[in-house]
């Protein structure tokens, strides 16, 4: 699974708030919960620590057209299993509420954030994620 088809069915679910910095921070948000709950990885793509919080780059460059506006896809077909599928939407659920701009200070509040942003490789690994998310605890969790 890739962070491209979990944002199309993102996009697809939220086609008036999906913006190119919003699907960002969701898929953020996404990961690291997923990490969290399950121990692994949802999705293979890497983050990066940019100015308004993590971003995966493909995904930036596959929307960047839109700018600041909602994301226009075609009625794609989004393979996602029933059980990622439930997840994603629980995470949704819950963040859809919050602002874009709620969402950007929440991602830039992780440490995984903070400590590569402004470094020369700003890289965010899953290890970072998975390390920050899963020591929160569910009783901790800011979120």
């Amino acid at each position: 699974m890739t962070a491209l088809e979990i944002s199309k069915y993102i996009i697809q679910k939220y086609p008036d708030k999906a913006t190119n910095l919003r699907v960002n921070k969701l898929l953020y948000l996404i990961q690291g919960l997923h990490f969290q709950f399950f121990g692994g990885a949802l999705f293979d793509d890497d983050f990066e620590a940019w100015t308004k919080g993590p971003v995966i780059p493909k995904v930036y460059r596959e929307y960047k057209s839109s700018g600041a506006y909602p994301i226009s896809i075609d009625g794609e077909n989004i393979e996602i299993s029933e059980t990622k599928k439930e997840f994603v939407d629980t995470v949704l659920a819950h963040y859809s509420k919050k602002s874009t701009e709620e969402l950007v200070n929440l991602s830039r509040l992780t440490n995984p954030w903070r400590d590569n942003f402004g470094m020369s490789i700003n890289l965010i690994t899953k290890l970072e994620i998975s390390d920050y998310f899963r020591n929160l605890g569910i009783r901790h969790n800011p979120y």
